[in-house]
């Protein structure tokens, strides 16, 4: 798929998703998966990532509205914590941002307190 800026997003047989930019640099951003016919977008992140001024995860929009309403995006974060939110719930509460002068896709920003959340366990 290529977005209005010349965006190609790559996915691999084994469900990688790959960002490939116009001047020919690569992100991996993800991964996405179905199970039990529901699309899952994973990605492992910090909270570096975290978009200070709305406080807000920010996902490709291409990947999410590609999930459909019974899609769901799983963010597995350094700080022990998994997020996790609905595709409609994520629509329903974000906004978009685009930082096209940075080199970012669009993406579309759902701030923390819409997000189920879940620590993990350290493993000992």
């Amino acid at each position: 798929m290529k977005d209005d800026n010349g965006i190609i997003l790559d996915i691999s047989r084994a469900g990688r998703l790959t960002l490939i930019f116009p001047n020919g640099s690569r992100r991996s951003i993800g991964a996405i998966k179905r199970d039990n016919n529901k699309s899952i977008y994973t990605k492992s992140v910090t909270t570096k990532h975290i978009f200070k001024k709305t406080n807000a995860w920010g996902i490709n929009w291409v990947i999410l509205n590609q999930l459909g309403a019974g899609g769901e995006v799983v963010l597995r974060c350094s700080n022990g914590i998994t997020y996790s939110i609905t595709a409609q719930k994520a629509k329903e509460h974000g906004s978009f941002l685009h930082f096209k002068n940075k080199g970012f896709e669009l993406q579309y920003f759902i701030p923390l307190e819409f997000w189920d959340t879940v620590v993990r366990k350290k493993k000992e």
